[in-house]
């Protein structure tokens, strides 16, 4: 048993080998690829000395000579501190080690006496040892076994001494079928993850004649074909770049010679390259996911940085720059006011990284509005109590003050400003998440939490977000549109996954999309025409979220019936989906699998997908439709590309819904046009932007199918409502 298996290497360097093999004098470091935190490249600021000794653990850490590495700001030694933790053990250091290590770095400790320590310690050792076997024998080591070990370590025994050892073990050769040639075939797979050349095979099962395996598996293990693969892979994990040829050479060369394992570490994790890198996050949570602000108030927030193991870099909010809608002005370092009523993207940026937050400012005195509706009402989707059809605006409900609506198929979801979900309508599948399925034709509660963030109103099913970042859903779940692994459907919200990094959501007609904080973009539920944008060739509904792409710049998305638009932080405008109206805007009919960039500006603020059309605001206040040409500017032409909705520059916000438009103009005044149900060209809804109620005092709209939805003052007068 290998517990019981003690290793001695003699000098085979004279032995005869197959061509292609080197030998060492010397037993060397050779674990490197297991354990993922061994190897390094010839760095030539390193300031980490090859003949320097080891500080063994428990001794104290020597302090720096003058100039050998200055005081340095607290942010990016506790960085290199994580970093250095994330590497060698692949989670985050305690609180007590972090606050060690950053105070003796700070005072003038050398890098190579932290990595040192580190390398030397038992944890360390033990992952080692861990590694190997479950590598080699395909189980965790047992105690006795593991004390061997790691007092072989204490006493002098580098790590490929271990390895050796375990590869010459009788539970190693048992594994590979008791024979010669079946060891031999499994050390190459093991090691060197491919199969031998049968003469190769043959060659070292005659040397295990006059060898031992120990020796067998040295050859094997310091061989320039294994140290290659593994310094060029050591240098892509820890140093995200490939081995330059001379360096790859000049580290074979040392280790084949005898170079220890702690002195490799050393020299990458003390590098000033390792250094720099450890400067910057590979990406970055702003935190809190979403809010909403009053018309004079403001949002402070925290950035925290991960590395790419996902690793809490720690606060990084101080060398983080913040801004809202890529413009720094309405920020004051970490709290940011935009001077625009309405939704903004927070955008958070350390070094190339960025992290965004969705922020929503009420217009003045708008911290709580009413709510009015307008439309048809065969289920109670105006939320009046009644079921009667209503051709101007009437309020819902008695009193309850909105911050947000959303507008369904046939059924409504709005936030309140004290936090609470309430939802009225259709709810023959659950999809006003009250536990129920039946339909109400006034305001009901949905549970009694207080720290939901925004909601979003689709066909037969609802996405929601709380303040927290998480993401719920429910209602109809037959092809997997409330995101939670099943079918089944669900009359309260349950929780998407567990990810606490969600900014927005947006429901369609049979799939969903949403953004997250780090700027990345999911869908799920149905692809029948590639709606989800995953470039999937066969369909196939995707009952979780999955993500589109590799992108990490998504403001905001809008999901329709069977398509998708979306805007990014850099303001150009993308869409996919089915096109055979020209809904996508990209100046064709055909459907696409995947974004595709609508036209090429880069000034678009947000976007609405309707049924079979889109409607965007761009940054200069101009509104912009393509699809169906009546329910973009009033024509009977379909736009197959953006054209510009009247003159007007002062649009704030539009609403593109199942038949009809709505929009608010920064001044308040609210604007509707649309057909009537799709192929209806006789209808005599107004088809150009027809102002909707006085005085000007609206803030927000939302379409439904049959029915609109806007937020007003209290004191809003309402009047004729074009459009129904």
């Amino acid at each position: 048993m290998v517990t019981e298996t003690e290793v001695h290497i003699r000098d085979i360097s004279a032995q005869k080998a197959p061509a292609g093999w080197r030998f060492s004098r010397r037993g060397i470091a050779s674990g490197l690829a297991t354990a993922l935190m061994l190897a390094a490249l010839p760095m030539a600021s390193a300031h980490a000395d090859a003949s320097r000794p080891a500080v063994e653990a428990g001794t104290a850490v020597e302090a720096a000579p003058a100039g050998t590495n200055a005081p340095t700001a607290k942010t990016t030694v506790d960085r290199y501190v994580r970093r250095v933790y994330s590497d060698l053990f692949d989670r985050s250091p305690s609180a007590v080690e972090l606050t060690a290590w950053t105070s003796a770095l700070q005072h003038g400790t050398p890098r190579v006496a932290v990595a040192n320590r580190i390398t030397h310690s038992t944890e360390y050792r033990t992952g080692l040892i861990s590694a190997f076997y479950q590598r080699y024998l395909g189980r965790g080591p047992d105690r006795t076994g593991l004390d061997h070990w790691l007092r072989a370590m204490s006493d002098g025994s580098t790590i490929s001494q271990l390895e050796s050892g375990f590869l010459a073990s009788s539970e190693y050769y048992a594994r590979a079928g008791s024979t010669d040639t079946g060891w031999v075939t499994k050390l190459y797979t093991d090691v060197l993850g491919r199969a031998g050349a049968p003469p190769d095979v043959a060659a070292w099962v005659l040397h295990l004649h006059s060898l031992r395996p120990d020796q067998v598996a040295m050859g094997v293990l310091l061989s320039t074909e294994r140290l290659n693969t593994l310094v060029d892979g050591q240098s892509q994990h820890l140093l995200g770049r490939g081995a330059d040829p001379t360096s790859q050479r000049t580290w074979v060369g040392l280790l084949q010679a005898g170079g220890h394992d702690e002195t490799v570490i050393g020299r990458i994790v003390t590098s000033d390259e390792y250094w720099a890198d450890s400067g910057a996050p590979d990406h970055l949570v702003v935190t809190p996911a979403t809010a909403t602000i009053a018309a004079d108030g403001s949002q402070t927030y925290t950035a925290e940085g991960f590395d790419a193991r996902n690793h809490s870099m720690g606060d990084i909010t101080s060398s983080t720059t913040f801004a809202v809608d890529v413009t720094t002005s309405p920020c004051s370092k970490a709290v940011c006011s935009p001077t625009a009523a309405g939704n903004h993207t927070v955008i958070g940026t350390d070094g190339t990284v960025t992290g965004t937050a969705a922020l929503h400012r009420n217009a003045a005195g708008v911290a709580g509005q009413t709510a009015y509706a307008w439309g048809k009402n065969k289920v109670g989707q105006l939320g009046d109590g009644t079921t009667t059809d209503r051709s101007v605006p009437v309020q819902v409900g008695t009193g309850t003050q909105f911050t947000s609506v959303s507008a369904g198929y046939d059924y409504t979801m709005a936030v309140t400003a004290a936090g609470t979900l309430w939802a009225w309508g259709a709810n023959v599948n659950g999809q006003l998440g009250d536990g129920t399925l039946t339909n109400r034709s006034a305001p009901v509660q949905v549970g009694t939490d207080t720290h939901w963030a925004s909601a979003s109103a689709g066909y037969l099913s609802t996405l929601a977000v709380k303040t927290d970042g998480t993401l719920w859903g429910w209602g109809s779940n037959r092809i997997g549109q409330v995101g939670d692994g099943t079918r089944v459907d669900r009359s309260a919200p349950v929780q998407v996954g567990t990810d606490t990094h969600w900014a927005s959501a947006s429901a369609g007609n049979t799939h969903m999309v949403a953004v997250k904080t780090d700027g990345t973009l999911w869908a799920w539920g149905a692809d029948l025409d590639g709606q989800l944008g995953l470039g999937l060739s066969a369909v196939a509904d995707q009952l979780a979220p999955a993500r589109i792409g590799t992108d990490t710049r998504w403001a905001s998305a809008s999901a329709a019936y069977r398509h998708t638009s979306a805007v990014r932080t850099d303001g150009t405008l993308w869409a996919w989906g089915a096109n055979q109206l020209s809904q996508l805007g990209d100046g064709t009919e055909e459907s696409r699998r995947v974004p595709v960039q609508v036209g090429t500006g880069t000034h678009w603020a947000s976007v609405s997908a309707g049924y079979d059309y889109g409607e965007a605001v761009r940054t200069d206040g101009t509104l912009w439709g393509w699809g169906i040409g009546d329910l973009v500017n009033g024509t009977r032409v379909d736009r197959s590309s953006p054209v510009q909705v009247g003159l007007g520059t002062n649009w704030v916000s539009v609403a593109a819904g199942f038949d009809g438009t709505a929009a608010v103009k920064t001044d308040g005044t609210l604007w509707g046009w649309g057909t009537g149900r799709p192929g209806d060209r006789t209808a005599t809804h107004p088809q150009v932007p027809t102002q909707m109620g006085t005085p000007a005092r609206w803030t927000s709209v939302t379409q439904g199918a049959d029915h609109t939805v806007a937020l007003g003052s209290s004191a809003q007068q309402v009047g004729a409502a074009p459009g129904r």
